[in-house]
Order: structure tokens, then sequence, then C-alpha cells
């Protein structure tokens, strides 16, 4: 992949978009970071692992899991 310097050059966007995203692009298994040499595609050979990370708000404040399931909340927060 490019390195960091040049995906904010190309994309117009901040360091930690870039971190994040490529934070993310790890989590997933797509890529390997090999701090020094950079980061890489993993190859088809290797499993991926997707998460779903979606959640929603109903109507009355809960959140809400893309399958349905609800949060339920354990304590209060506190500022």
């Amino acid at each position: 992949m490019p390195s960091e310097a040049q995906l904010i050059e190309r994309y117009k966007v901040s360091r930690p978009t870039v971190r994040n995203t490529v934070a993310a692009l790890r989590a997933e298994g797509l890529i390997d970071v090999l701090h020094g040499k950079g980061s890489f595609v993993r190859s088809d050979r290797q499993p991926t692992v997707t998460v779903e990370r979606r959640i929603s708000r109903t109507p009355h404040g809960r959140f809400v899991m893309p399958d349905g399931a609800v949060w339920d909340e354990v304590e209060q927060p506190t500022p």
C-alpha cells in the first residue's frame, strides 16, 4: 500500500483519518502492517474476518445491533 504521506496527499485527508482506516483494514484481516516495512494487502490464501459495526438507536434511545439485539444499559453514564 502507499505510505501514510502518500495517502494523505492523494485523498486530501488528515493523518488520523489515514491511521484509523489502516487500523480498520488491519482489524478486518485485509492488510498486514509490518513496522518499518509498510502495509501489505493480504493474499487470498489467508482468511479474513468481517465484523459488523453498525449500531443504531431506537426512538426510545436504546442501542440496537443490525441483527436486532438490543443493548441493555448496566449503569448510568457519568459525566
